[in-house]
């Protein structure tokens, strides 16, 4: 089955099984996108579908017909992107290779949406996804320090 949608940004025709998951077809065109659990527990292979963090193991591919999907690769240039990396490098976050596209994705998204997030919207951002690597006060130390460097950057 042939697909058009819109990934980071770029209008693409995929092709792949009707049945296969998002996050087995996405993982050949996107570095960003690991496989994880495949049952949607560890959120390995989030990415924004129409800018809402999903577990692209729980889409079906032949669901995202026009839609709008954004990976790790998709914010690269941004600012934000940007933003959060300088947190994490601050936070001294050492995140594995596995869990950080994710990890960063989905700070991303609440950077993007809030710039002040309250304690609830940072708790969903930091459970969204299950790795063992850091601990989450180091996790949540990242986020307000992403969420200065952003505040600093529009503000001086």
């Amino acid at each position: 089955m042939t697909i058009e949608l819109f990934l980071n940004g770029e209008h693409k025709k995929l092709t792949a099984q009707a049945d296969l998951a998002l996050s087995q077809v996405l993982q050949l065109e996107c570095r960003g996108v690991n496989p994880g659990c495949g049952k949607g527990y560890c959120g390995c292979c989030t990415v924004l579908l129409n800018g809402k963090l999903t577990y692209s193991c729980q889409i079906p591919f032949f669901s995202v017909k026009n839609q709008s999907i954004m990976t790790v690769e998709g914010i690269q240039t941004s600012n934000i992107f940007s933003d959060i990396l300088k947190g994490m490098k601050r936070a001294k976050l050492d995140i594995c290779d596995y869990c950080a596209p994710a990890r960063t994705l989905s700070f991303y998204s609440l950077l993007k949406r809030a710039d002040r997030p309250n304690n609830q919207e940072i708790q969903e951002v930091l459970s969204s996804i299950h790795c063992s690597c850091t601990h989450i006060p180091l996790l949540n130390q990242a986020i307000f320090y992403s969420l200065e460097e952003k505040y600093t950057r529009l503000h001086g």
